[in-house]
């Protein structure tokens, strides 16, 4: 009965481990729609490359 409770217990939080990853990249596949929509993911790449180019000078 003890080894069943903690397989059960194994379980859940494995399930409950899964849950929270898919919401976090649920929350981070929304976040960059969000920044492609509105254009700000282009600038910030945009930025980026015009820093290293910057610092290969």
């Amino acid at each position: 009965m003890n080894k069943l409770v903690v397989v059960a217990e194994a379980v859940a939080g494995l399930a409950l481990l899964a849950v929270t990853a898919t919401g976090a990249l649920a929350v981070a596949a929304a976040v960059v729609a969000v920044l492609v929509g509105t254009g700000l993911l282009a600038d910030a790449l945009q930025r980026v490359r015009s820093a290293r180019r910057s610092q290969q000078d």
